[in-house]
C-alpha cells in the first residue's frame, strides 16, 4: 500500500522526496539536485508557464488547452532531461 504523505522524485533511483499535497490531481517532483541539471531555457519557460496559470488561472485564458498543453509538454520535456542527464546519457 502505497503512503499518500511523500512524493518521490521522478528520477528512478533517487530517494528525494517531497510532501504529498491533495490539491493538486496528479503531482510529480523533480528534487533540487536533479532540478538544477536542467538547461536554463526549459527551466524559465517552466516558471513562465507557471506564473501564467498561478496569476491568470487556466479559466482567463484565451484558450485554456492550449496552455495546459503547453505546460504538460514544458514538463514532459524537463523530466525526460533530468532523468537523462542523471543516467549520464547527456
Amino acid at each position: 500500500m502505497t503512503s499518500r504523505t511523500r512524493v518521490h522524485c521522478v528520477v528512478p533511483f533517487c530517494r528525494r522526496t517531497a510532501p504529498y499535497d491533495e490539491a493538486r490531481a496528479h503531482q510529480e517532483i523533480i528534487c533540487g539536485k536533479h532540478w538544477r541539471g536542467i538547461d536554463r531555457r526549459w527551466r524559465s519557460r517552466h516558471a513562465l508557464i507557471v506564473r501564467v496559470l498561478t496569476k491568470l488561472g487556466p479559466h482567463q485564458v484565451r484558450d485554456p488547452r492550449k496552455v495546459l498543453h503547453m505546460a504538460d509538454t514544458i514538463w514532459a520535456a524537463c523530466k525526460r532531461q533530468a532523468i537523462e542527464r542523471a543516467a549520464g546519457v547527456t
